[in-house]
């Protein structure tokens, strides 16, 4: 098993409404921290990113979302 990696992630009110408002309309109920994951894997997919790029993966959500 791959070891697991934590993202900390400080965002502004506005940020965290925009997370809300997707949340609401494309996501099912989860935790934050799960809903972040689920991005994160949706984006990669969109741009036919694997698990063999992690750290793009994980650069490309904290462009998004700083």
């Amino acid at each position: 098993m791959k070891e697991e990696k934590t993202i900390f992630i400080r965002c502004s009110a506005e940020t965290n409404d925009l997370l809300e408002a997707i949340r609401k309309a494309d996501m099912p109920p989860r935790s934050r921290n799960s809903q972040i994951i689920y991005l994160i894997h949706k984006e990669a997919k969109a741009l036919g990113i694997n698990d063999q790029h992690e750290d793009m993966i994980l650069a490309l959500i904290l462009y998004h979302l700083l």
